[in-house]
């Protein structure tokens, strides 16, 4: 065999090599991304809820969802379809129900990818509950209609897909990436083994790299249109075509990045050259333009066929241009890179525009320039190499976890308090949360908004009084009069004398129920501050607004502490009727601990309701001041909640540490046979003083709110205590004195003031280097 056909034959071989290459490293790049975005099932649920962000999957999956309600549930739904499907687009923007869409995608993939798979259905009963409570204030006809939290609704998965035993293909996709990736590596020695010019195969793998990228940017340009060519209306192509296209952003990142590297290996080995020189862009093009017409070469049939080839791309551009966009903007970004890398690679070691070899001729007799400037292109080019394989890494697992991962779990707004026991987390509280001003009916209102906006304002404790009330058809400043059933009260709580308020309002509420006929059977279980006589909410529509609130936000804890002058089952009976019997926790004052958030929320138990008067340990009602210690709370001025470290404090007391105010005395009942109490002198700061609960009680509850004589609360007032310079001093001198963790902090009127900047400073949440709860490393006011 003589040196042509040899030659013939390597370039035959070099050509089917790299032909081999390109395909091998398009197929480890597509199964690696199968690998880790299909095939893995974690990746795969959670670019499944990436998924719900898109407007499209939403509206689909909406209407999928209300067309098997329709056909499932009761009649009269039928005519509710258009609200229940909008109700359902809302709720899959929330996150409780990409939480549940998270489960079921869990369990889809399970039985599509492993073979023991069995959960064919989609248990969509949780979600269904979910949007009932939702619905029960917008829209009670709608939510009486739904089917009940007990009956199953279930979408069932193909038994056609099972039938294609997917799980064989994720068992082979990682052999298969193996391959793929030998495959490149010893298609590459070989390109190597058969060219000697070194310089030529780098360029020529350089090409193979890019192509590769661009096949794999093809790809995921091409799937989401083969995607959606499946589906039979334009709701779901829409939908089809997102949910792909989230799942193939991560391909896309590979592809450019690949590419990318492609062309910098390229503009290396072009830059290395001997005769290389600096070029401008335009050359640059020209010289493209010249590879292309060589390619096409002189004949009428190849350059018919070129021209056909060229009108068949920019017919594919016009009619897929949205598509195409990514891969044409892939391309040019590419070559101006190209360009760029070219460019500074041939100036590397060089003062002038004369080529190397003619510089080489000119000076053959200093070799040491020689070495410098090939040692420099080298060390250049490496460093390029480098900085677009990190860069290439970054983007690509970077761009994977913004699509993969999931919501990060929070618990009450923030992701450090999830492993914090309760004790050592602060709640901000609202007093007498119920009386809202913007709400009919109160007539001394001590918050400017009601429930639901203190909840959404960030509020997660909440001061209130249950009483008896009887409604009437007097109206009183827009709302139905109650009257307060003081009898009843006492009948199961001799402790429901309560001379809280001033002679003048309680004479008030005496005559606004003065000779008003009252239907004894209507009695209720509802919110008041002593007379329901001066506004009263419900139970029942509290803790609806309370159950809503928990399941479209599913990672908070609340604390409920309730005056209670009403009995245990009538209170249990509520919270039974309203489906929050199972969501409140029950304490166990045997245990050596609380529970964290986390804990709290992962069981469920996201309600902590504590009585003032009546708890029972270990059940769902807890002691409220035997678990809780707290301040005195009958501050009439402002002034008194002055404390040391307020520019507004005029004293003269210091808080250097813990006061020690402890009684322990002979208590035959207790297991130890002693009981302690605060003892009967307290030379602190007064607004600290022990109050309720005892020196045991693990919580401090700090009330900081200010009560006038003879007059209702005021935001004024308010703003002014519930300023930063003034709140927070007295929490931390009172945590210092009492040597407790402030873990309820409540005021009037919270939107007043900085009530949230002072409880995140005390969770930590505000970057502050006074802000450790576990070591009690409070700021000293002073």
């Amino acid at each position: 065999m003589n040196s042509t056909q040899l030659s013939a034959k390597r370039k035959i071989a070099r050509s089917a090599l790299s032909i081999v290459f390109v395909v091998s490293l398009f197929l480890t790049l597509f199964s690696g991304w199968a690998r880790v975005s299909v095939f893995d099932r974690n990746n795969f649920s959670s670019q499944a809820v990436n998924s719900l962000k898109s407007e499209s999957v939403r509206n689909y999956l909406a209407a999928q969802i209300t067309d098997q309600l329709v056909a499932n549930g009761p009649s009269q739904l039928a005519s509710f379809q258009t609200v229940l499907r909008a109700a359902w687009e809302q709720l899959l923007d929330t996150p409780i129900a990409r939480k549940l869409f998270k489960t079921a995608v869990d369990d889809v993939h399970d039985y599509l990818f492993t073979q023991d798979g069995n959960a064919a259905l989609v248990n969509l009963t949780q979600a269904v509950a979910v949007l009932t409570g939702s619905l029960q204030l917008s829209n009670p006809d709608l939510a009486s209609s739904l089917p009940d939290g007990s009956t199953e609704v279930v979408v069932k998965v193909g038994d056609s897909v099972r039938n294609a035993e997917l799980w064989r293909a994720a068992d082979q996709v990682t052999e298969l990436t193996a391959f793929f990736a030998t495959a490149v590596i010893v298609t590459a020695f070989a390109l190597w083994y058969l060219e000697k010019d070194r310089r030529k195969i780098a360029t020529r793998l350089g090409f193979g790299i890019f192509f590769a990228g661009v096949l794999t940017m093809l790809a995921a340009v091409l799937l989401p249109l083969l995607a959606h060519s499946y589906a039979n209306n334009s709701d779901a192509r829409n939908a089809i075509e997102s949910t792909v296209s989230i799942f193939l952003s991560s391909l896309r990142a590979t592809a450019f990045w690949v590419m990318l590297l492609g062309v910098v290996v390229v503009a290396f080995a072009n830059a290395s050259a001997p005769e290389s020189q600096e070029r401008s862009l335009a050359e640059m093009l020209r010289g493209f333009q010249d590879r292309i017409d060589r390619f096409a070469g002189s004949g009428e049939r190849r350059r018919a066929i070129n021209a056909i080839l060229l009108i068949v791309a920019g017919g594919a551009t016009m009619i897929w241009a949205q598509q195409l966009v990514p891969l044409l903007m892939s391309a040019l970004g590419a070559f101006i890179i190209y360009v760029g890398s070219y460019r500074l690679l041939c100036v590397v070691g060089r003062k002038g525009d004369a080529p190397l070899r003619q510089r080489l001729k000119d000076d053959v007799t200093n070799p040491q320039k020689i070495q410098r400037h090939t040692v420099r292109i080298a060390v250049i080019g490496t460093l390029l190499l480098v900085f677009v394989g990190f860069a290439s890494w970054y983007s690509i697992f970077r761009t994977h976890d913004r699509a993969v991962a999931a919501p990060k779990q929070t618990c009450n707004g923030y992701a450090e308090l999830c492993n914090r026991p309760f004790n050592e987390v602060a709640f901000a509280g609202t007093h007498n949360s119920m009386s809202a001003q913007s709400d009919r009916g109160w007539l001394f209102a001590e918050q400017p908004h009601g429930i639901p906006a203190q909840l959404e304002f960030g509020v997660r404790a909440f001061l209130m009084k249950t009483h008896y009330g009887i409604p009437t058809e007097v109206n009183v400043t827009g709302a139905k009069l109650v009257v307060t059933d003081r009898a009843a009260e006492l009948a199961v709580n001799p402790k429901a004398v309560d001379n809280q308020l001033p002679p003048e309002q309680r004479a008030q509420a005496e005559q606004l129920s003065r000779n008003v006929n009252v239907d004894p059977s209507l009695r209720d279980i509802y919110l008041c501050h002593v007379y329901c006589e001066y506004g009263a909410l419900r139970l029942h529509t509290a803790m609806t607004y309370y159950r809503q609130f928990l399941l479209l936000n599913p990672d908070n804890v609340i604390v409920l502490f309730i005056g209670d002058y009403v009995s245990n089952a009538d209170t249990e009976k509520v919270l039974r009727d309203t489906k929050t019997f199972d969501m409140v926790w029950n304490y166990d004052p045997t245990a050596t601990s609380f529970p964290t958030l986390g804990e709290m929320i992962a069981n469920g138990k996201k309600i902590v309701w504590v009585s003032e008067f009546t708890g029972q340990p270990p059940t769902w009602n807890t002691p409220g001041y035997g678990i809780y210690q707290d301040t005195p709370f009958t501050f009439t001025e402002a002034d008194q909640l002055f404390t040391p470290g307020s520019p507004l404090y005029k004293g003269d007391q210091t808080v250097d540490g813990p006061i020690v105010d402890v009684k322990v005395s002979t208590d035959p009942s207790s297991a130890t046979g002693l009981t302690a109490t605060f003892g009967p002198v307290w030379t602190g700061l007064p607004s600290c003083a022990p109050n309720r609960g005892n020196p045991t009680s693990p919580l401090f509850e700090v009330n900081h709110f200010v009560t006038p004589a003879g007059a209702a609360p005021t935001a004024a007032t308010a703003k002014v205590v519930n300023s930063f310079d003034v709140l927070w001093p007295r929490v931390a001198n009172c945590a210092t004195q009492r040597n407790k963790f402030p873990n309820l902090v409540a005021v009037n009127f919270y939107n007043q003031g900085d009530l949230l900047a002072v409880v995140n400073k005390l969770n930590g949440t505000d970057d502050s280097q006074y802000s450790s709860p576990v070591a009690m490393n409070l700021e000293k006011s002073n």
